[in-house]
């Protein structure tokens, strides 16, 4: 990355297009290379994000195929279909195995040192699937998981107690979704207080913050149909926490190898993706809570993701068959 590093986005949709935005606000890449079925579309995009240029440091954006897209230094995938407002996780799960299946396939052969960010929704499920078929290290794959919710839930901290939001200490783990759950044991506010001896924290109203966090995403789907800027934000910063070898904290969706399944725990995120993942110290109480966040990923991917990568396999070394035929 000594001259700049190239990032590509696959998917270029609102997710997509959003963070080719904040990353040319940025001024972080040389390049940004943008991939999607939809050439048009993405044709489009690099159009209209092109008159960034002007207050950006960005050289070059231009539309691409998932070939070239390999060879990036940071890949972001956005791609898929979206969640619909009241849609389960397996419903999408079924919808989105088989396209990251297509494009994991499209991008190789992957350079070895890329780091691999994936945003595509179920996150976690999402990640460990593109993982899986990478043949990159778990350190080079990970996902956003609760990094937009672990922000949202420090605003809604921050309101409460009247300070900056950068100065609320404190975690969404598990997984990006219903079983998610924060971790106020080790929740401090800035000067080294802990949240959990602030009065006006009760658990009344710490379980009220902690719905609000986790219902925020469903009332944006309700009223404008999809959420992107604030993921967009996520991926932003991520970025260059990594072509800055930052070093930095962050919840993201990371490989648990006792768990051997993704989800998010605070991580230290440097120039070849997560250099270390930290343990805080939980109550007893979100410690049974993780558990079972742990569980319900690792029941979908053994009883739903691994049976849509192998039917999707034999799919395609079918079709393979019959073309060469």
């Amino acid at each position: 990355m000594s001259h700049g590093p190239v990032i590509a986005i696959v998917g270029a949709g609102s997710v997509g297009s959003s963070c080719a935005f904040a990353l040319m606000l940025r001024g972080l890449v040389r390049e940004i290379l943008l991939v999607d079925v939809n050439e048009e579309k993405a044709e489009g995009e690099v159009l209209d994000l092109s008159d960034v240029m002007f207050s950006s440091r960005v050289s070059s954006i231009r539309r691409t195929d998932l070939n070239e897209a390999g060879q990036a230094d940071i890949i972001i995938i956005t791609a898929g279909a979206p969640q619909r407002h009241g849609e389960d996780r397996v419903s999408l799960l079924e919808k989105n195995v088989p396209i990251m299946a297509s494009i994991m396939r499209g991008l190789r052969p992957l350079k070895q040192a890329s780091v691999l960010l994936v945003v595509s929704n179920p996150v976690d499920i999402m990640t460990q699937a593109c993982q899986e078929m990478s043949s990159l290290p778990h350190s080079q794959v990970f996902g956003t998981g609760t990094m937009l919710d672990t922000q949202r839930l420090r605003f809604f901290v921050s309101q409460v107690l009247d300070v900056a939001v950068n100065s609320v200490h404190c975690y969404v783990l598990g997984e990006h979704g219903e079983s998610q759950f924060v971790a106020w044991q080790p929740g401090m506010l800035g000067g080294g207080m802990p949240l959990k001896l602030i009065t006006t924290l009760t658990p009344e109203k710490r379980a009220e913050i902690e719905e609000r966090t986790r219902l925020k995403a469903y009332d944006i789907l309700e009223r404008k149909g999809a959420t992107y800027y604030g993921v967009a934000a996520c991926v932003a910063e991520l970025c260059e926490r990594i072509v800055f070898d930052r070093k930095m904290v962050t919840p993201v969706s990371c490989y648990d190898p006792n768990d051997q399944v993704y989800s998010s725990m605070p991580a230290v995120i440097g120039a070849r993706g997560i250099e270390r993942v930290l343990e805080l110290p939980l109550s007893e109480d979100e410690t049974v809570k993780r558990l079972r966040s742990v569980r319900a990923l690792k029941f979908l991917v053994e009883e739903k993701m691994e049976d849509l990568l192998t039917e999707t396999t034999e799919k395609v070394a079918r079709a393979e068959t019959t073309e060469a035929q």
